[in-house]
């Protein structure tokens, strides 16, 4: 069976007090004026900046025809921003690639941009690699315009098709919150080593548990950061990838039904190694695996039954 996120002290001073020295506090006390003053000064001009900086993002980010206008803005400006500030340009910067993807996907389908492509292509090329070997004009201009745009360069099932290149956004960890640096390295891990194509895994069964282990405690850490609900959703489907695979991966073999053995090793060390107490992914898949052993890591009535109660899809 096949189953599919100067306080300023007065001091007292003594009444009999000489001219010299009331000119000495006088003095001071101008300084300390004078001192707080720019103090204020610096901090509202840099305050002033940092809006200026803030408003002219926003305003690029909206245009759909800004994209590289805003990437290109943020990578030479988010040092003079706050970090909230950062942290939204961040993600307004991540709408607008997102927003403009549907574009993007007609400019490479348009004439013969595949066949292009193709030609030229290499395992694992970069838009960088293409722009270098290829000689005609239009196709440079168009992948240098995905580029700027922060996109990278995807394949699969023989079409190419761009991505967000989430590794950019490693420049911007030193200036956002918390919750938005890890939301980076989350996404940057995803972008740099694609999880799945053409209907089967691209990474190990291992790995799989790990990514679903740092989403987990990213949604536990920050349940009311701006990305909590994404990073819920791709946690998500990092647990059905564990417990179902993918068509051309799956977890049982559809002959035999028999778990696939490098998951097994990788589950049952990895729930070895663990806690369970603070994960309740690791204590789902303890659960499983538990009926998993009553019935021979092999898929049948019970198994299927409890996977479908217990990770429905």
């Amino acid at each position: 069976m096949k189953f599919t996120p100067i306080t300023i002290t007065t001091t007292v001073l003594a009444l009999f007090m000489t001219l010299q020295s009331e000119a000495a506090f006088a003095s001071t006390d101008q300084l300390i004026v004078s001192a707080s003053t720019s103090k204020v000064t610096a901090i509202s001009a840099n305050t002033s900046r940092a809006t200026i900086v803030y408003n002219k993002f926003l305003n690029l980010a909206k245009q759909p025809n800004k994209l590289i206008e805003s990437n290109s803005f943020l990578k030479a400006h988010i040092y003079e921003v706050s970090s909230s500030q950062a942290s939204l340009m961040t993600l307004r910067l991540e709408n607008a690639q997102r927003a403009s993807m549907r574009a993007w996907e007609d400019k490479l389908f348009a004439g013969s941009v595949q066949e292009d492509i193709a030609k030229i292509y290499k395992e694992n090329d970069t838009l960088a690699k293409l722009i270098d070997r290829t000689k005609d004009s239009s196709l440079v201009k168009l992948l240098k315009d995905a580029q700027n745009s922060g996109y990278k360069l995807e394949t699969a099932e023989g079409t190419f098709f761009l991505v967000i290149d989430y590794e950019g956004y490693k420049q911007y960890r030193p200036y956002v919150m918390k919750d938005i640096k890890s939301y980076i390295d989350i996404m940057a891990v995803e972008s740099a080593n694609t999880p799945s194509k053409d209907a089967g895994l691209m990474i190990s069964w291992k790995e799989v548990t790990a990514r679903a282990l740092n989403q987990e405690a990213f949604v536990k850490s920050y349940p009311n950061s701006n990305r909590t609900k994404a990073i819920s959703s791709l946690y998500q489907q990092y647990i059905v990838s564990a417990i179902y695979g993918l068509n051309n991966t799956p977890l049982f073999d559809y002959v035999s039904n028999s778990m696939d053995p490098e998951a097994k090793e990788a589950y049952l060390t990895l729930l070895a190694e663990n806690n369970k107490s603070d994960s309740m992914y690791l204590k789902k898949l303890q659960a499983f695996m538990d009926v998993l052993k009553d019935n021979n890591y092999t898929l049948n009535a019970t198994v299927e039954k409890y996977r479908k109660v217990n990770f429905p899809i």
